[in-house]
């Protein structure tokens, strides 16, 4: 399935601090830049990602925060902890790098996982050790399994390699719904389900070509319309249609011959006719459902039907 693919989106946003592979492993120490607290840095992080969001996708920020002020507020959560964690690459001074860096990245950069190069970050532990998140391994890459909170530090493979999560290839790749490593196509790039565009671009006729507005052709059967800006594929028009978010408690799914969304990570329980009605995100602590709802509001995940915030600490 390509991950321009409109539903995929509670899936595509993450700190630095928190998910992303690579070289960086900056000191705190004032000789390597001036002095931050990880409270500043970890503020100034959430502020530049949520932005950054914001000026790509502000349906995206919508859909999954709600608000600009939700994201930012969302992101500071748990920071503090990735800076002290154990073998954690993500100092302070680090933290704050990756935030100035942010303004300058591309959209497909800040979507791809593939930089700034400091938000690109790696820690001091080696395979196979318990984390909680990837700037505390070697790899970059702390491997989570579905509804736990803690995992190990595992090794990421090159274009190519076998995966069951893009965790497992190099940052930058994505693992394609055939199980391998690939890069993102750029314009002019062959592409289909197994092999995706950039998500400044999407799929039309087996090219990576520049998107289309609402109204655009489309082929429903890979539904390839910008999700990035909140488009699916009307099958009975094959044009690209805007989907509607409202939220909780208000009418969802197919309406009028549209789509309508839940906002801030709703869930849409759906009943006949394909229409139903918002579900909002659980509480922190609250009990939570990935596939009936409620979810979890990032960067709290549902673990063994609780909404849990990582914590490092824990997973010693």
């Amino acid at each position: 399935m390509s991950r321009q693919a409109w539903w995929f989106v509670l899936t595509a946003v993450c700190f630095g601090a928190g998910c992303s592979a690579g070289a960086s492993n900056s000191s705190s120490s004032g000789s390597e830049g001036p002095l931050v607290t990880s409270e500043e840095a970890c503020s100034a992080l959430a502020a530049a990602s949520c932005e950054k969001l914001n000026g790509c996708s502000p349906w995206l920020l919508q859909y999954v925060y709600g608000d600009l002020e939700t994201c930012i507020e969302r992101g500071k959560l748990g920071c503090p902890d990735i800076v002290t964690a154990n073998g954690s690459g993500a100092t302070a001074v680090a933290l704050k790098a990756c935030a100035d860096a942010l303004p300058g990245a591309t959209c497909d950069d800040y979507f791809t996982d593939r930089g700034p190069s400091e938000c690109l970050f790696s820690g001091s532990l080696g395979n196979g050790t318990a984390c909680a998140a990837g700037a505390q391994c070697q790899s970059g890459a702390c491997k989570v399994p579905a509804g736990q909170t803690c995992g190990t530090c595992g090794p990421r493979g090159g274009a190519g390699s076998t995966c069951t999560s893009s965790a497992d290839c190099e940052a930058g790749l994505l693992c394609a719904g055939n199980g391998v490593c690939v890069s993102y196509g750029e314009g002019g790039a062959s592409c289909d389900a197994n092999h995706p565009c950039l998500p400044s671009l999407v799929c039309n006729s087996g090219t990576c070509a520049s998107v289309g507005g609402p109204g655009a052709s489309c082929d429903p059967q890979i539904n390839n319309c910008n999700g990035y800006v909140g488009l699916f594929c009307n099958a009975a028009s094959s044009t690209c249609q805007s989907v509607n978010l409202v939220g909780a408690g208000a009418a969802c799914g197919a309406i009028n011959g549209g789509y309508t969304l839940c906002s801030t990570s709703g869930v849409c329980r759906v009943g006949q006719n394909q229409q139903g009605t918002c579900l909002g995100a659980a509480a922190d602590g609250n009990t939570c459902d990935v596939q009936q709802g409620p979810r979890c509001l990032s960067p709290a995940a549902c673990a063994s039907g609780q909404c849990k915030l990582s914590n490092p600490d824990a997973c010693q």
